[in-house]
This record gives C-alpha cells, structure tokens and sequence, in this order.
C-alpha cells in the first residue's frame, strides 16, 4: 500500500489530498476527503490528517471490516476504528456489551457510519426494538453517501418487503464478497429454505480470518444449510472448522453432534453428549433452554432415543438445582427452561404448572411470551382439550404483529397437533420467509403435515 497525497492553494486555505494504491497493481483503494486549513496554519489539520490515513489503512487491511473498503465510503479515523474493533472483539461473545464500544466509535467519528450499524443489529438480535430503531432513525437523519455500501444497509434497514430486502442483500454480496452482506444473503436465502444458494453465499466468508471468528450465528446457518440437504459429511468437516476456532461452545457441540447423527455414528455421539451436557450446564438452565431442546429433537429426529433421555435428564436436573438457589431476576426464565423440559419429558400436567406460572412474567421479551402460551396450548391440544387449544391458538394469533414468525410456528404447531392441517399449513405459508426450516424435521409436534403435500413442497430443500 502506497499513501501519496498533494497540497494545493486556494486563497489563504490549503487543500490536502490523499489516495491509498494498491501496488504493484495500482488500484486506488481509498481516497480521502479533502482536509483544509488555513495557510496561516498549515499544520493545523496534522493529526485529523494523520487519523484518516491510519484509519484508511486499518479498514484496508484488516478483514474484519471488509464492509468498508469500497472507495465510496468515507474511512474513519484511527480512534474510532479501535473503538469500533473493541466492539466486534465483544459481538461475537456478548453482544449486548458490544453497543457501548460502537456508540463511542460513532461519537469520536459522526462519519463513520458502520458502528452505528452494528449497534442496530445488535439492538435488532436482543429484541430491543424501540433502541433498533432509534438508531435507523438517527442514520437516516444523517445519510451515509449516495451509493455506498452504508446508504445500502440504510435501505436493508428501512424497507419492509422481504423481497426487496433479498435483492439489496445479495446487491451488497456482489460489491463486497465474505463480508456480512454474503452472511446475511445467505440467511435470506436459508429462510426461503434455498439452501444450496445460501450455502454458496456462506462459503465465501473467511470465517478463520474475518468478522465471523468466533461468531456462532454464521455456523448455525451454515451448518443446518448442509444438513437440510442431508450431505451431514460436509456438515461434520465445516463444524470441525468452527470447533478449531472455538472447542468450548456448547452450540457448535450440538452442531458436531447433530452431523454425527446424521450420519449414523451412534457410538461418537454418546462419547460426544457428556461434553456437550458439561458446557451447557456451565451456561445455566436459564440461557441454555434452546440449546437443550434442539439437540433433544435433533437427536429424537435421527432415533437416538438413550441421547435424548441424557440431555433431558441433564436439562431437568440443572434448572431443578438452580430454582432451589434464593430468588433472583432470572427466577421466570429459569421457570421457563424446566417448563420446556418437562413438556419434552412428557410430563405434560407438571409443565403446565411451572408455565402458567411464567406467563405474564417476561414483560420485556414478547417472543417468548408468544413461546409460553403457545406451549401451554400444545399441552392442552395433547390432553384432548380442544376448547382450550382454540383459545390459545387464538392468543397467539392476535400476537402476530408482534413477532409474525414465531406467531405462525406456535398456531401451526398447536393446529397440527389438532388434526388441523390446513389451518396450520396456512399459518406456516403466511410467514414462509422467516420460518426455521430445522423445526419441521425433526419437532413431532407438526407430524401431522409431514405427509400433507402443500407443507412438503414448502418446506423441502430447494
């Protein structure tokens, strides 16, 4: 990289221009806004020159922020790109200790428009949703450069039709390939249940080298995009990858779990499930509830019946020992996570119980207020109750606008188990764009539609 600039005189003011080429190729990589000072002091502008130049370089060679290299966007300064890297360093891990590193990197630099970005997906993915959009309101108050890649994300931010929001991504995977445009490409396509796309997408992230290091997300779709098409080999050698950069993640532990399932090595799951259950207790019952249940159904999905008894027993164990601790803020979610436990142990009038008791006690997480209600109307539909299912159907349905997709997962699943396939069907298809293919495969609550063709052809693989 070659940094050559120019001092040119106007009047009493001097304008100080820079470029950064690439060499020996000669490609501009960067070129920077004009920097001006009066000619009575030429040094004056020095260290916001010195800033943007560091600046400049950092975003062109670290891999971490490939999102911003294209010449049309304004680099930042140095400060603020450490400030900036601090926070994706915490996103991988916690990534709502991330938000105060971008909020300071949008401070010392209001140009630099990517932390305030990443703030709103963090926001967005801890369903803090009023914080989200302040955010995209503040970006389009001062709008990022007409066709660069932020003022693009503006627009992903902005519209509300899912296929637009499909070609602006795979607009920003085209400018700036392994960046977290083909990510989330790849996720727009994965909840389209397109995998084979979405995998071509995925496999261009550097995810030992990038922003993806570390971050389980990417191989969370990554990995179920080669599961949906039954290749579980490459699903097994892409998370070997993940475990190499990670060993200690109870997620992708399930994933390797899941792809051994897949194919057939029984005896390297159970050797894999005591390791599996040892990191996930060390998360808590109340974060781990997710965790728990989809490796049960992964597994009850492929037949491994002596695996799924050992992560419920594990799962019931840890949040029985954890609700006999004194009671602390996060007593309700606790309650949660056995209630989903003991509805997969079958105990269906001891989950009831512990989930009335939740219900109405998550006021600021209305997903999983939709999740409670729907569970305990999938208890009433197995018990025979149908007048009690209905109501619950319809509690979630009025819910819908807040939280469509997983609305239409609960009223499907609970009309399934009703023998109404039709109406579940119809639910599921008005929100086929954000449905979790990996629930279908393996969940026997939508065992009804398994057979039912119009599901088939939504839900299969294309």
């Amino acid at each position: 990289m070659v940094v050559a600039g120019a001092i040119m005189r106007q009047g009493e003011t001097l304008v100080i221009t820079t470029q950064i080429t690439e060499y020996p190729s000669r490609r501009i990589v960067s070129s920077l806004q004009p920097i001006l000072t009066p000619v009575s002091e030429p040094l004056g502008q020095a260290n916001e020159l010195r800033e943007r130049i560091a600046g400049a370089l950092a975003v062109v060679v670290d891999r971490r922020v490939a999102s911003i290299t294209l010449p049309s966007s304004r680099p930042p300064t140095y400060p603020a790109y450490q400030q900036f890297v601090l926070g994706r360093q915490r996103y991988s891990r916690d990534e709502h200790a991330s938000i105060v590193f971008f909020e300071r990197a949008s401070a010392l630099d209001t140009t630099f428009v990517l932390p305030m970005v990443w703030a709103a997906f963090a926001y967005g993915n801890g369903r803090r949703v009023a914080k989200r959009d302040s955010v995209i309101r503040l970006l389009s108050r001062r709008p990022p450069p007409s066709g660069s890649l932020e003022a693009l994300q503006l627009q992903d931010f902005l519209t509300k039709d899912p296929e637009e929001r499909l070609q602006i991504r795979l607009r920003g995977a085209a400018r700036s390939p392994g960046s977290t445009w083909s990510n989330n490409a790849g996720v727009e396509l994965h909840d389209r249940i397109r995998m084979r796309e979405a995998i071509k997408y995925y496999e261009q992230v550097d995810v030992e080298h990038s922003w993806a290091r570390g971050w389980s997300p990417y191989w969370l779709y990554f990995s179920r995009a080669w599961h949906a098409i039954g290749d579980y080999e490459r699903e097994y050698r892409s998370v070997q990858r993940g475990l190499a950069i990670d060993p200690d993640s109870p997620l992708l532990r399930l994933i390797e779990i899941r792809a051994l399932a897949g194919l057939g090595r029984t005896a390297e799951v159970h050797a894999r499930m005591s390791a599996f259950v040892t990191l996930t207790e060390s998360g808590g019952c109340a974060s781990n509830w997710q965790t728990y249940e989809q490796g049960a159904l992964e597994l009850q999905a492929h037949g491994d019946s002596a695996a799924v008894g050992m992560v419920i027993r594990s799962w019931l164990s840890l949040c029985q020992r954890e609700l006999a601790e004194p009671a602390d803020s996060l007593t309700s979610r606790r309650r949660r996570s056995l209630g989903m436990a003991l509805y997969r142990a079958g105990l269906l009038d001891s989950a009831q119980r512990v989930l009335e008791r939740v219900s109405g006690q998550l006021p600021d997480d209305p997903a999983g207020e939709l999740v409670v209600r729907g569970r305990i109307g999938r208890i009433t539909a197995r018990r025979g109750d149908r007048v009690g299912a209905e109501r619950e159907m319809r509690t979630v349905f009025t819910s819908r606008d807040r939280d469509r997709d997983v609305s239409a997962m609960q009223f499907a699943a609970i009309a399934s188990l009703l023998g109404e396939r039709v109406r579940a069907f119809r639910a599921l298809e008005s929100a086929s764009t954000v449905l979790p293919y990996a629930r279908f495969h393996r969940d026997r609550d939508y065992a009804n539609l398994w057979s039912y063709p119009p599901f088939v052809a939504l839900a299969t693989s294309k």
